[in-house]
C-alpha cells in the first residue's frame, strides 16, 4: 500500500538523531536499563483512547532487551528486522507477524532505511470479551490470548506468522495500520475489524506456547474440535467425544469462552463464509451449504445479528 509506506517513511525525530548518532539507541520511553535488569514498557498514556495503538518501531539503531505491560504484534510492513526473542534468534521478512505476551523479553537489531516495523499494543484488560471469542475460531491464537488473561499462566509465549501467502488479511492489517498511524487513534469499528482480521491468521510459522492450566488446555482441545468440525458437530458429538454430561459441557464452554455453544458455532460459520464472500464467486446459497446451514436464511440472520449487514452487502462492499 503506498500511502502507508510513503507515511511509514517519514523521518521522526528520534530517527533523525539515531542517524546522526551512528546507531546510538535513544532512550525516548526512558527505561531503566542497566546490568541485570530487563526494563518493562509502561502503558502510560498509549491507551487513552482505546485499547488499541499503533507505533512506527525508530529505524537507525536497534533496541535493548525489554519486556512490555501490554500484548504487542510487531507487523514487517517492509525490509527485514531480526530480533532474539527469549534467547533465540528469529528473522522477521516482510509481511511477517510476531505477537507477544508482555513477558517475552526481546530485542530488536538494527534498522536501516527501508527497513519498516510498526507495533501494534493491546490492552488486554480494557478489551471487550466479545472481541475475544472473535478469536475462537483461531486455534492457536485463541490459546495465546486466554493464556494472556490467566493471571496465574507463563506470560512469555509468542507466535510469529507468514503472512505473505495471506494477501487479503495483510492488505487489510495494512489499511487498518494506515488510518490507525495517521490519525494517532483507533476507532470503535476498526477494532472490531482488528479482531476479525486476526481471527483469520493462518496457521503460525512458529509457535512457542508454554503449558496451560489443566482448565485452559480442556477448554483449548474443545475449541480445536469445534472448529475442524463447524460444519456438524453437536451438543451430542461433543459430549460423547470429550465424556460430559450436555448441560454440564454447556456451562463449562459458556463459563470459560463466554460464549454458549450455537453461538461458537455460528461465529465460525460467519468467519468462513465472509472469507468465501470476499475470496471466491461461489454464490450464497453455496457458501451458506458449505458452511453447514441447510437453509441460507440462517447465514442472513447470523449476518444481521452480528455484523448489522446482509451476505449480499457484505459482499459488495468487500469488492
Amino acid at each position: 500500500m503506498e500511502k502507508l509506506l510513503n507515511l511509514l517513511f517519514i523521518e521522526d525525530n528520534i530517527e533523525s538523531q539515531q542517524k546522526v548518532t551512528k546507531g546510538l539507541n535513544i532512550n525516548d520511553m526512558q527505561l531503566n536499563y542497566g546490568p541485570d535488569i530487563i526494563p518493562r514498557v509502561p502503558k502510560r498514556e498509549l491507551f487513552s483512547n482505546s485499547f488499541i495503538r499503533i507505533t512506527k518501531q525508530h529505524r537507525y539503531s536497534y533496541m535493548p532487551a525489554h519486556k512490555h505491560s501490554f500484548i504487542e504484534f510487531n507487523f514487517i510492513v517492509s525490509g527485514q528486522c531480526h530480533q532474539v526473542i527469549n534467547g533465540e534468534k528469529y528473522d522477521l521478512k516482510e509481511n511477517y507477524l510476531l505477537v507477544m505476551d508482555r513477558d517475552a523479553i526481546h530485542t530488536y537489531g538494527y534498522m536501516n532505511k527501508n527497513d519498516l516495523l510498526v507495533n501494534i499494543l493491546i490492552d488486554l484488560q480494557q478489551v471487550p470479551k466479545e472481541f475475544i471469542e472473535i478469536l475462537n475460531f483461531n486455534n492457536e491464537l485463541a490459546t495465546f490470548f486466554y493464556n494472556a488473561l490467566d493471571e496465574n499462566a507463563n506470560h512469555t509465549n509468542f507466535l510469529i506468522f507468514d503472512l505473505n501467502a495471506s494477501e487479503f488479511t495483510s492488505d487489510f492489517l495494512k489499511v487498518l495500520i494506515y488510518h490507525g498511524f495517521k490519525n494517532n487513534s483507533i476507532s470503535h469499528n476498526q477494532e472490531r475489524l482488528f479482531f476479525s482480521a486476526i481471527a483469520d491468521l493462518p496457521t503460525p510459522k512458529i509457535s512457542s506456547i508454554n503449558s496451560l492450566h489443566k482448565a485452559n488446555i480442556e477448554l483449548h482441545n474443545i475449541m480445536n474440535f469445534i472448529d475442524k468440525n463447524y460444519t456438524t458437530v453437536s451438543m451430542d458429538i461433543l459430549s460423547k467425544k470429550f465424556g460430559y454430561n450436555k448441560n454440564y459441557l454447556s456451562n463449562k464452554i459458556k463459563q470459560a469462552s463466554g460464549s454458549s455453544f450455537s453461538d461458537l458455532v455460528a461465529r465460525k460459520r460467519l468467519v468462513v463464509a465472509q472469507n468465501l464472500l470476499q475470496n471466491s464467486d461461489y454464490p450464497i446459497e453455496k457458501i451458506s451449504e458449505y458452511v453447514g446451514f441447510k437453509n441460507p436464511s440462517s447465514l442472513f440472520r447470523i449476518f444481521k445479528h452480528l455484523l448489522g449487514t446482509t451476505p449480499e452487502k457484505f459482499r459488495k462492499n468487500t469488492d
